[in-house]
């Protein structure tokens, strides 16, 4: 939310602003409008006493608001389903979207490792690209074990073995073999699509991301670990695995960040969508004028009755 967004002049409600987040007296909604005068959508994100908190309601949805959609429909959640709903050029012109989507819904336990293989090999950009291993994964894992001094590793992952100044070789072969994913694989992609439009804009592609086989939940169900390489992050090695060259670096692929690329293509999925879901509605009306009454349909008492008989033998 910038200035810009607002005209001072048409917000009388009393509200105010601090950084992108407008405060309101408890229960009132904000009044304002931009510099076309039209009016701003805002979007409630807590309250304390005396105080409504909101932000101003984006149009296109980041990473978090996409999982949190797909996570209310755990019936649903299948790789398959998740191909049909990255299909339209917006999820594939900003594969990056993806990557994190996939990454939460992994993280929280909605989906295992079979959703996760069905996706990157059903869905554009991931299905041109093949699963490279990173042969420097176990050397860099073995390097941050053997350190020493301050940045030597400590804590829970290493807290079974000697202190950093006695450890050796085969301690650092056993802890790889033992408390360390053994493979990471990376996928990688550069390339250009076709917007499949009038104007024909060519697009242009990129992503990284990389995956580890990783212990299966408390329910048994297999995860994966899945990192986004964007911008040259390498989240294995500085968040996952913590490894002492490199936790310090700068993240800088922000998960959640609204920095989505060609989002005119937003705007054309959504009318694209409006459109058929028009057609199909039509279609249904027609199916369902045409269907023959039911026994249910013109004794809708005796329908009533036969459910509650129902849910009493159910009980």
């Amino acid at each position: 939310m910038t200035d810009k967004d607002y005209n001072k002049n048409k917000s009388n409600d009393g509200s105010r602003r601090i950084g992108p987040v407008t405060i309101t007296k408890r229960g009132k909604l904000p009044r304002r409008k931009n510099v076309k005068g039209k009016a701003l959508k805002f979007e409630l994100i807590g309250e304390d006493p005396k105080n409504s908190y909101w932000i101003l309601l984006q149009e296109k949805p980041n990473c978090n608001e996409l999982a949190r959609t797909l996570a209310s429909m755990p019936h649903k959640l299948s790789g398959n389903f998740l191909v049909d709903c990255f299909q339209s050029n917006w999820y594939k012109a900003n594969p990056n979207l993806v990557i994190d989507v996939m990454a939460i819904l992994m993280t929280e336990g909605y989906i295992d490792q079979e959703d996760c293989d069905i996706v990157f090999n059903k869905t554009y950009p991931f299905s041109e690209a093949k699963w490279v291993e990173d042969t420097e994964w176990k050397a860099d894992c073995i390097t941050g074990f053997l350190t020493t001094g301050k940045k030597a590793m400590t804590g829970k992952k290493v807290s079974s073995y000697p202190k950093p100044a006695d450890r050796t070789k085969e301690d650092a072969e056993d802890w790889f073999q033992t408390h360390v994913p053994a493979k990471l694989e990376v996928l990688s992609y550069k390339g250009e699509m076709k917007n499949n439009h009038k104007d024909a804009t060519v697009i242009k592609v990129a992503f990284e991301v990389e995956r580890m086989a990783v212990k299966p939940d408390a329910s048994g169900r297999t995860k994966y670990h899945i990192g986004n390489r964007d911008k040259g992050d390498q989240p294995a090695r500085t968040q996952f695995m913590r490894l002492p060259k490199f936790q310090h670096r700068i993240i800088r692929h922000l998960r959640g960040r609204r920095d989505n690329r060609y989002n005119f293509l937003w705007l054309r999925m959504s009318s694209r969508i409006w459109k058929a879901l028009g057609k199909y509605k039509k279609q249904q009306a027609k199916v369902e004028k045409e269907r023959p009454v039911t026994l249910g349909d013109s004794n809708p008492e005796f329908m009533a009755a036969f459910y509650s008989m129902h849910n009493d033998s159910e009980e």
